[in-house]
C-alpha cells in the first residue's frame, strides 16, 4: 500500500469521492433554496454517501501508518486532504444554511 503509485491512486480517489460530495451538497442547499426538501434529503445523502466514502479512504492510510506501513509523501495526497476538508466544511454549512433557510420560511 505505501508505493507511491498506491499513494497516488487513493489520493486520486479521494479527490473524487470529496469532489461530489461537495458537489451534492452544493446540489441540495440549490433544492432548499426552492424549497424541495425531500429533494434535498436526497441529495445530502448522496453527498454524505460520497464523503463517507472520501474519509474511509483516508482511515485506511491512516491506520496503516500508525501500525508501521511506510507511505510515500505525495503532493497528491496533501491535495486530496484538502479536498476531503473543503467538502467537510461545505456539508457543515450547508446543513446550517438550510436550517436558517427552514426558520425563514415559517415566518
Amino acid at each position: 500500500m505505501g508505493s507511491k503509485k498506491n499513494i497516488q491512486e487513493l489520493a486520486l480517489k479521494m479527490i473524487g469521492f470529496a469532489g461530489d460530495a461537495f458537489s451534492y451538497y452544493f446540489q441540495a442547499l440549490d433544492e432548499a433554496k426552492k424549497h424541495n426538501y425531500t429533494e434535498c434529503d436526497n441529495i445530502l445523502k448522496n453527498g454524505d454517501n460520497s464523503l463517507n466514502q472520501a474519509h474511509k479512504l483516508q482511515t485506511d492510510l491512516i491506520t496503516k501508518e500508525v501500525n508501521g506501513e511506510d507511505t510515500e509523501y505525495s503532493i497528491l495526497m496533501v491535495h486530496a486532504q484538502d479536498h476531503l476538508m473543503n467538502a467537510i466544511l461545505a456539508k457543515k454549512l450547508v446543513i446550517e444554511l438550510i436550517d436558517i433557510n427552514k426558520k425563514l420560511e415559517k415566518r
